[in-house]
C-alpha cells in the first residue's frame, strides 16, 4: 500500500483521480514506513513539490522532513547548475558538443522547479571521437577520475562512460558518456548519429544558459532502456520521469519513429514492459494503437537474451558479468585485449583496489582477485543466457 500511495502522490498533478485515491489511502498508512521508503527512493523533495498544494494530506512531521529535503536540494541544485555552466562553456570552447542526460536534463526541462528532481551527478554525452579533448578539458577545470583505470585508455576503449569528480563545498560528480548504454551489444546497435540529429535545445527559466539534450523519441527510448537495463525497472522516481515526459511530449512525440528506432536498436522490450504499465497505473498518454502495435512486435533472440541477463546483472557475481561483456564483443581480438587488461590490471590500480599493509606484497593481489571472482561465480554459475558465439 505504501508504494501505491507514493505513486499516486507523484502522479497527482497530472491525474486528479490519483489525488483522491491517495487521500483515501492516507488514513490507514504506516507513516514511518512511508517516510523510510520515500527517503530510500530519493523521493522526499519531489513529493513535497507535488503535494505542496495539499500538504494537509501529510502528518506535520513528514511534511516538515520533506520540506527540509526540498530546501536542501534547492541549494544543492543551484551549486550544481553553476558547475554545469562552467563545464558546458569549457567543453564548447574546446570544440566538444555536449548533450545533457538523465537527472540534470530532466530536472530543468520536465519539472516546475529543478529542486524537486534530485540527481547525484551531471551526466553529459559527447561524441565517441572526442574523449581525448573532453578529458583534457575536465582536467583543466580541476576534475579527476573517480576510479583509476586498469590501464591507461582502457575505459574509453571498452566502456561507455567515465565518472569524474571535482572538490568543493559540494563534491561535483560528472559522468561523461560517449555511448548511451554500457552493453557492448548496444554500443554497436544504437545509432548515435540519430541521437545527435534529433537533439533539441531548451532554454529553461531555471538556468542562465541553454541546454542541448535528447529529442523526444530518443529521450523516451533512453529513459525506458536505462530504467529496465540498469535499475531493474522498479524505481518510482524514474517511472515518474517517464510519465512526466509522456505528458510533456504527447502532442509532438513521433511514435512511428520511436518504434522503428527501438526495433533497429534491439530496445523493444523496455517499451513493451514499461509503456502498458505506465498507461494503466500512471494514466500516461500512450495511444491505444501504439500499445496494440507494441504487443505484436517480436524482439530478436539477441535482445531477449540480453534483456534477461541485464535484468539480473546486478545480482550476478563479477566474474559472470565480466564473462558476459567479453562474450558480447564482436571479434576475438577485442575480447583478448579486454580479458588481458582486466585479468592483469596495472600496479597503481591494484594497489588502490586492494590496499595492503605491506606495499611490496602487491603482486599477491592478482591471485586474490582471480580466486575471489571464481569463488563468487561458482555459487551461481549460469551460462544459459550468454551469446551463442561464445557458448558454441
Amino acid at each position: 500500500m505504501t508504494t501505491t500511495f507514493l505513486r499516486l502522490c507523484l502522479n497527482s498533478p497530472r491525474d486528479p483521480q490519483a489525488l483522491a485515491a491517495a487521500q483515501a489511502l492516507a488514513g490507514g498508512l504506516d507513516w514511518a514506513g512511508v517516510a523510510r521508503q520515500a527517503q530510500a527512493a530519493s523521493l522526499e523533495a519531489l513529493l513535497y513539490q507535488q503535494l505542496k498544494p495539499h500538504d494537509d494530506l501529510l502528518p506535520p512531521a513528514v511534511a516538515a522532513a520533506w520540506q527540509a529535503a526540498y530546501r536542501y536540494n534547492a541549494q544543492r541544485q543551484l551549486y550544481l547548475a553553476h558547475q554545469l555552466g562552467q563545464a558546458l562553456a569549457a567543453l564548447n570552447a574546446a570544440g566538444v558538443p555536449v548533450l545533457l542526460l538523465k537527472g540534470a536534463a530532466l530536472a530543468h526541462t520536465l519539472y516546475a522547479h529543478p529542486a524537486g528532481r534530485p540527481f547525484r551527478d551531471l551526466d553529459l554525452l559527447i561524441r565517441p571521437g572526442q574523449t581525448t579533448a573532453a578529458f583534457a578539458t575536465l582536467r583543466q577545470l580541476g576534475y579527476t577520475p573517480h576510479h583509476p583505470e586498469p590501464h591507461p585508455g582502457v575505459t574509453r576503449q571498452f566502456e561507455n562512460e567515465m565518472l569524474w569528480q571535482r572538490p568543493g563545498p559540494i563534491v561535483t560528480y560528472l559522468d561523461l558518456h560517449w555511448q548511451l548504454l554500457d552493453s557492448p551489444h548496444y554500443q554497436a546497435r544504437l545509432d548515435s548519429t540519430w541521437l545527435w540529429q534529433t537533439a533539441v535545445t531548451s532554454t529553461p527559466a531555471s538556468l542562465p544558459f541553454a541546454l542541448r539534450h535528447l529529442g523526444p523519441e530518443a529521450q523516451l527510448l533512453h529513459l525506458c532502456a536505462h530504467l529496465l537495463l540498469h535499475h531493474g525497472g522498479q524505481e518510482l522516481l524514474w517511472r515518474n520521469d517517464i510519465a512526466a515526459h509522456l505528458y510533456h511530449t504527447q502532442a509532438t512525440l513521433d511514435w512511428d519513429l520511436l518504434l522503428r528506432q527501438a526495433a533497429r536498436s534491439d530496445l523493444l522490450l523496455p517499451l513493451q514492459t514499461l509503456l502498458p504499465d505506465l498507461a494503466a497505473q500512471w494514466a500516461a498518454p500512450v495511444p491505444a494503437g501504439v500499445l496494440a502495435q507494441l504487443a505484436t512486435c517480436q524482439p530478436t533472440p539477441a535482445e531477449q537474451r540480453i534483456f534477461r541477463w541485464r535484468r539480473q546483472a546486478n545480482a550476478r557475481p563479477v566474474l559472470q558479468r565480466f564473462w558476459y561483456d567479453l562474450a558480447s564483443m564482436p571479434g576475438w581480438r577485442p575480447r583478448l585485449r579486454y580479458a588481458l587488461v582486466h585479468l592483469f590490471p596495472g600496479r597503481d590500480y591494484m594497489r588502490q583496489r586492494y590496499p595492503l599493509r605491506h606495499p611490496r606484497l602487491w603482486p599477491l593481489t592478482y591471485p586474490y582477485r582471480w580466486l575471489h571472482g571464481l569463488f563468487q561465480a561458482l555459487s551461481k554459475s549460469d551460462l544459459t543466457d550468454f551469446p551463442k558465439s561464445v557458448r558454441s
